[in-house]
């Protein structure tokens, strides 16, 4: 146990219980007297228990547990951490630590993109997956690139009922819109319907960059958002893949008379969700209008 809360440091013991001594004639085989039985222990606020069944019952691939890393160098923080001391590496980020528990130690990057909607990024990162040994995330990234530089291919319902869409004319140029999008800190103050407020992690604003934040909402509660950056057409268009729910979002920007018309376009994988999503997203994308007018005064 010592071991694990030293590669994992934000975890405790709280309990450890220990073999009794009990005569040969009524013990069962079992580990001598002494020998811990039972610990409990938290790991990332997670209560868990594990239990000295001694040499019987051992550690199979049938249990694994999977360690979800943000970056490259905390991927190879783990790594190196749980093959210490006589662990073995596998296949595909898989790994046996030295007391033979398996362990997957995974970017989430690679969770969203083999979940993409488009079959040609989810086959080309697969692949790339399958050849590695530990998991590089500059290597998974480049794989889904070519796919993602032609937004076309992803696949999408063609049908309108699958598609909100919200419009509205501001009175501020093309260029002056697209700002508003594009730097973060303005996008931050006015993202989301009225009463929201938001905490942006990440925002790479590029073709395949990624957004991902927290919107605050009036009730108390936080709703974590990840989108992917598809196209980008400086003061014309944006297309971004939000991850889940599941939609496309375009915004179009167009020229209206000394003001500029936005359209965003909201595409659905079928009809059904959309009809699910359209009594939330509609006053919703009307609030948010508002508040980037309010933004732009």
């Amino acid at each position: 146990m010592d071991f694990y809360l030293s590669v994992f440091k934000n975890g405790r013991i709280l309990r450890k219980t220990r073999y009794a001594e009990v005569p040969p004639e009524d013990r069962p085989p079992c580990p001598p007297a002494g020998t811990v039985m039972k610990v409990e222990f938290e790991l990332f606020g997670q209560h868990y228990t594990a239990l000295n069944g001694g040499p019987i019952f051992t550690f199979n691939e049938s249990i694994s547990f999977m360690v979800s890393c943000e970056t490259q160098e905390e991927l190879d923080g783990y790594w190196e951490a749980l093959l210490a001391d006589g662990g073995t590496p596998v296949q595909c980020g898989w790994l046996k630590d030295r007391f033979g528990v398996s362990w997957q130690v995974v970017p989430t990057v690679l969770t969203d993109l083999i979940s993409s909607p488009d079959p040609a990024v989810c086959s080309s990162v697969t692949q790339a997956m399958m050849k590695m040994i530990k998991l590089d995330i500059a290597v998974i990234q480049q794989a889904a690139q070519p796919q993602q530089a032609h937004p076309q291919s992803m696949l999408h319902s063609q049908d309108p009922a699958s598609e909100i869409i919200s419009t509205r004319v501001f009175d501020v140029s093309r260029d002056r819109l697209f700002a508003a999008f594009s730097d973060p800190k303005q996008l931050s103050q006015w993202w989301g319907p009225k009463g929201f407020t938001n905490t942006f992690d990440e925002f790479d604003f590029r073709p395949g960059g990624d957004w991902k934040f927290t919107m605050h909402g009036p009730d108390g509660k936080d709703y974590a958002n990840h989108t992917r950056f598809i196209e980008i057409v400086p003061a014309e268009r944006i297309v971004y893949e939000h991850i889940a729910p599941h939609f496309r979002m375009t915004i179009t920007l167009a020229d209206a008379g000394a003001g500029t018309h936005m359209i965003w376009c909201m595409q659905f994988e079928t009809a059904e969700i959309c009809e699910r999503f359209k009594p939330i997203c509609v006053p919703a994308n009307e609030e948010n209008f508002d508040r980037l007018a309010a933004s732009l005064r």
